[in-house]
């Protein structure tokens, strides 16, 4: 019989692999609360959804470790219908003020408070979603696994190559300054590439995360299973994963062997004209967010 663990971790590398979250910039928790101190008890699951649809978070960290430097700079939504195997991604700004702990804090910041359930529970909270399931990715081994399947091939503007070179100082790699098509990028500059700012805030970088999600994909698309099978293990030392057997029986073949990825759906919340962008030494944040209209607006996303 076939260990459960390594089907849940074969599963969960597959949508790693396919759905791979690119860390962006990460902001500070705000240090009222120590990291790690906040115990959930319930996840505030939103009752009465479409069942048929699963919904998956997933998180980029920049350490599975919770300190008070942990931050999810990628958050996912995942949503897989259980009967066609179509896949629709929901990205969530980090920046976004969010009630987490009874304050409004950085919606970043839930992991770093309570780990990976206290963010499940700030979106399902704040977003009425009934999210359970979550997968974990510490990025500190993102970079390594582009430099497995070559890099990739990105277009680039002069000031996106300017940040790069900024970013990761290898002369002998520096890209050309004013930028342009089809530059190589390596594992430090990709995941540079997603996590820089070039003045278009966390919209600009959801907006390069979700390029690199489709360069990779691309990539990805044109390897053998044997050199498929290789990352996805290598994947498996940089990630966490609290799905259940069941529900990676009912969707792991459809995921695993790629249906509805490749056509995948993406959408970005809080949607534009439903809150306000405020500047500060702290950084960016989203306040006064319309919560009611994102959540018509995600349910419309995915369920119709």
């Amino acid at each position: 019989m076939i260990n459960s663990s390594l089907i849940k971790r074969i599963f969960a590398a597959a949508l790693i692999l396919a759905v791979m979250p690119v860390p962006s910039a990460f902001a500070d928790t705000g240090g009222d609360i120590a990291p790690g101190s906040v115990t959930v008890n319930d996840l505030a699951v939103t009752p009465g959804l479409d069942e048929s649809w699963v919904n998956i978070l997933f998180l980029g960290v920049n350490s599975l470790e919770i300190s008070a430097s942990s931050r999810a700079g990628t958050m996912i939504i995942c949503s897989v219908n259980k009967s066609t195997g179509a896949v629709k991604l929901t990205s969530l700004l980090g920046d976004t003020e969010a009630v987490i702990a009874g304050k409004g804090r950085r919606l970043s910041t839930a992991y770093a408070y309570g780990g990976a359930k206290l963010a499940v529970k700030a979106v399902n909270e704040n977003f009425g979603m009934n999210i359970t399931g979550y997968v974990v990715v510490d990025f500190t081994g993102f970079a390594h696994l582009v430099d497995k399947i070559g890099g990739i091939e990105a277009d680039l503007t002069k000031e996106e190559a300017a940040a790069i070179n900024r970013a990761v100082p290898d002369k002998s790699a520096a890209l050309p300054e004013n930028g342009g098509k089809k530059i190589h990028l390596n594992g430090a500059q990709t995941l540079a590439y997603a996590r820089v700012s070039t003045g278009d805030g966390d919209l600009g970088r959801a907006g390069r995360q979700r390029n690199a999600l489709n360069l990779l994909m691309a990539k990805l698309k044109t390897r053998g299973m044997l050199e498929l099978l290789d990352l996805l293990f290598a994947s498996m030392d940089v990630m966490q994963i609290n799905l259940d057997v069941n529900t990676i029986m009912a969707l792991g073949m459809r995921i695993l062997l790629g249906e509805g990825l490749s056509g995948a759906g993406t959408f970005t919340l809080p949607v534009q004209g439903t809150y306000r962008e405020e500047r500060s030494n702290d950084g960016t944040m989203l306040r006064g967010v319309d919560f009611d209209a994102n959540r018509r607006a995600l349910y419309s996303f995915i369920y119709r």
